[in-house]
């Protein structure tokens, strides 16, 4: 009789076994599934980054000037400089609807012999353990001729 009770009281010996795997295995499978989601949102800021600068160069380099006045010098580098912060900040709040990454930030370098423009974006990706992980920047770079239009007869 006794035997029975212990043995209705105490089951079989598994009962209870399934948490204590789950207390165990957890601790070590929580910190992968983090890891594996910040490859995946640092992979997003990496591609936004590279968008934004793709896009910044295409805008930069097609610089319209005024509206209405052709543009038959390369603009300096100080209002290529203005004029590329603006875009880089507006394709990345388009682009980067969830905040994957901060606000660029955007270098531009003119080569005024061959007309060419090196554009050069930085930003980092949102962390998501910031206590372990160390900080996670991004940078992009994108280049190019830039456009002149110049009235017919000019070279």
């Amino acid at each position: 009789m006794i035997r029975r009770r212990l043995r209705r009281v105490l089951g079989s010996g598994d009962r209870g076994v399934s948490a204590v795997e789950f207390a165990v295995l957890m601790p070590v499978f929580l910190p992968f599934i983090f890891l594996v989601i910040q490859a995946g949102l640092y992979y997003h800021a990496v591609n936004v980054t590279n968008a934004v600068a793709q896009t910044t160069s295409r805008v930069i380099r097609t610089y319209p000037g005024q509206a209405g006045q052709v543009v038959t010098q390369i603009p300096s580098q100080g209002a290529l400089q203005t004029q590329a912060g603006r875009v880089a900040v507006e394709a990345w709040r388009q682009l980067d609807a969830n905040k994957t990454s901060e606000e660029p930030t955007v270098d531009v370098q003119l080569d005024g012999g061959s007309n060419q423009l090196v554009l050069t974006v930085r930003s980092r990706s949102v962390n998501l353990l910031p206590g372990i992980l160390p900080s996670l920047p991004v940078t992009a770079r994108a280049s190019g001729p830039i456009e002149i239009f110049k009235p017919r007869g000019t070279n």
